[in-house]
């Protein structure tokens, strides 16, 4: 008796943890598109190329990882995407609005200095 109460009990835990890992990289994902969402409208897109690039494929790795069911990677994936989509954010929260466009100085008329070739 006591034999089979602990096999169930095994059983038991070993399907509840399988599950947990799905869990956690689903949250992970849905955190990160969160993040990704708010640097974008921060203006993360145009003021914070690289990191808010890197977020979008990460993000897409932890999805893809995630539906091949390796919910470890898809978590580690996820907190990338998730950590580089709150830089750009916080980079285009801090950047410096542009300043108008410098105009290049005025020149005069174009004048040769170099003599031309003798044929």
């Amino acid at each position: 008796m006591q034999a089979r109460f602990s096999f169930w009990v095994l059983v038991l835990a070993a399907l509840l943890s399988s599950g947990c890992s799905a869990l956690i990289a689903r949250t992970k994902i849905v955190s990160a598109e969160s993040a990704l969402a708010e640097a974008k409208q921060a203006g993360a897109a145009e003021k914070s190329v690289y990191e808010y690039t890197g977020a979008e494929l990460y993000l897409e790795k932890a999805r893809e990882e995630e539906a091949y069911g390796r919910y470890g990677p898809a978590i580690d994936f996820g907190d990338t995407a998730e950590k580089l989509a709150n830089e750009a954010k916080l980079n285009a929260a801090t950047a410096e609005p542009p300043g108008p466009a410098a105009s290049p100085e005025p020149s005069g008329p174009a004048t040769l200095t170099a003599q031309p070739p003798a044929f």
